[in-house]
């Protein structure tokens, strides 16, 4: 979890990203192993599939095909856990978070951070940017399932690959429209991204009984009256 997150920064600084995601991933597992360490749990990305052009589930054996620096780094760190998984004998659970979202996210970038910057606009009755044509599809996570996911994970006797996600999503013009039905959208040059993400998330149901427990819109609308409220007083 203290990995540097988010795609985009990681094209201007792929050497420090991967000291930290690679590097730091290494240390870790090579720590656990000295200290004879038996259970480990790695926070990988939906990321490191790729780019896919149809609107289908991602399955935990698919093709990997990352196509940054941040979602190599961490297809990387995937590998280094096999392996200390399959050498060692460290229990190495991996989870690929779908765009994970919640409370406290840095208003800046892509993915589930775009949630932040349209509540933020929409507080101040701003415009809503979006890069491309905003039919590009996210499987929106909240932070507090992922966690759950986390802990779950630390329990689990098998040293398998989880998809984290809700399998459903949503386009960023969708998105749009639950925050702010009357938004004012300008439309920006796309910036290199996945066009669609859904996890399928059966397996991570069946072994470590985990099922996603916060929908998008009721967390949205909850979000959206407060604002609202706040604009009274």
């Amino acid at each position: 979890l203290a990995a540097r997150a988010r795609v985009q920064p990681s094209f201007d600084d792929p050497i420090g990203y991967h000291r930290t995601n690679v590097t730091g991933t290494l240390n870790l597992l090579e720590a656990c192993r000295l200290a004879g360490v038996k259970n480990f749990v790695f926070s990988s990305s939906s990321s490191v599939y790729g780019n896919f052009c149809d609107n289908e589930a991602l399955f935990e054996h698919d093709e990997l095909h990352p196509d940054s620096p941040y979602a190599m780094q961490k297809k990387i760190g995937e590998d280094y856990c096999n392996y200390y998984s399959h050498k060692f004998g460290l229990n190495c659970k991996i989870l690929r978070y779908f765009n994970v979202y919640g409370d406290r996210m840095i208003p800046g970038g892509q993915y589930a951070q775009a949630i932040q910057i349209f509540l933020s606009n929409y507080k101040k009755g701003e415009s809503f940017e979006i890069f491309g044509d905003g039919e590009q599809r996210r499987d929106f996570t909240h932070v507090s399932d992922g966690v759950g996911a986390n802990i779950k994970a630390m329990d689990c006797i098998y040293p398998f690959t989880f998809n984290i996600g809700t399998s459903k999503n949503h386009s960023i013009n969708e998105l749009c429209k639950m925050i702010d039905p009357e938004a004012e959208i300008e439309y920006l040059p796309q910036k290199p991204e996945p066009k669609f993400t859904l996890a399928d998330n059966r397996f991570a149901e069946r072994y470590l009984n985990w099922k996603p427990s916060i929908e998008l819109l009721a967390w949205i609308q909850k979000k959206t009256n407060v604002i609202n409220l706040q604009s009274h007083y």
